[in-house]
């Protein structure tokens, strides 16, 4: 392992994302409170889980409220991971049985509560990396390259690595059932056409420090500005009010354990553990 170790960094690519969509609210080219642009059936027109009939087929009805940036941000819009939450899994077998007619023409991504009444970690921000596309008319590595990338010289974040790069990339291993560790091969780099503002990116220890560092220092690093002050501060404070960012609960053991961020300690969505605004109240839990 050296400092120009190339790692695949998953979720950590969904604060880049959100300073995207953050620099187009700049810009005034995106609301934050508003409804989102209607750039997809389930953005638009989102049906929520409203639980099951006798035979086991799901139930939907219209959202109560629009989905909003903010919800998709804060993980407060209703869309959900399948490894936490038993409720899509459920809802995911019963469109994949018979009749037919229900899984043509059940959502393909419903809600699983109305935007703004509960947390839960979801894909949120990879219809926010849809949204960034849409309206800045560049795909999103154009867009994080162009915007993100380059003035900040992070030069080995990108979705599709170099040879050169793959060369530096960790490798992967695999627990086997006798508790030894089998080293993965290093997957083939292939043109990709989508990319997903929620997973899927490469970069290296100090390339992801220096986004941090941007951050830290209020939205600009070595005299390159990429998010005005105030709104970087903005991330730094409570943005989903009393709601709770909760335990996950996984419905896949073998994959991921329950997740307890900070056990016993009330946590909001938005703060930054050095950000004097940070909600974190030492009272238990609600569940």
């Amino acid at each position: 392992m050296t400092r120009d170790t190339v790692f695949r960094v998953a979720s950590m690519i969904k604060p880049i994302t959100s300073v995207a969509a953050l620099q187009l609210v700049e810009h005034d080219k995106l609301s934050l409170d508003g409804p989102v642009p209607n750039i997809d059936p389930a953005l638009g027109s989102p049906q929520v889980l409203a639980g099951f009939d006798a035979a086991g087929m799901p139930r939907l009805r219209p959202a109560k409220s629009p989905i909003t940036l903010r919800h998709l941000l804060t993980h407060t819009s209703g869309f959900t991971y399948r490894l936490w939450d038993a409720e899509a899994i459920k809802y995911f077998k019963a469109i994949e049985r018979p009749p037919s007619a229900v899984k043509d023409t059940a959502p393909r991504t419903p809600l699983m509560f109305d935007p703004g009444d509960l947390w839960q970690y979801g894909p949120g921000i990879d219809w926010v990396g849809r949204i960034v596309e849409s309206i800045s008319g560049e795909s999103l590595d154009e867009y994080f390259r162009k915007n993100i990338f380059e003035p900040l010289a992070m030069k080995d974040t990108a979705f599709v690595i170099s040879p050169e790069q793959s060369a530096r990339e960790a490798s992967v291993h695999r627990r086997e059932s006798d508790g030894s560790l089998n080293p993965q091969p290093i997957e083939r780099q292939t043109r990709r056409r989508r990319f997903s503002g929620g997973g899927g990116i490469y970069s290296t220890g100090p390339d992801y420090l220096t986004f941090i560092r941007m951050l830290m220092q209020g939205g600009s690093l070595d005299g390159v500005r990429i998010l005005e002050s105030n709104t970087v501060a903005q991330m730094g404070q409570n943005q989903i009010g009393k709601i709770e960012a909760g335990v996950l609960k996984t419905t896949v053991p073998a994959l991921s354990n329950d997740v307890d961020f900070f056990p016993g300690i009330s946590l909001k969505w938005g703060p930054r553990p050095h950000d004097k605004h940070a909600t974190r109240s030492r009272r238990p839990q609600r569940r």
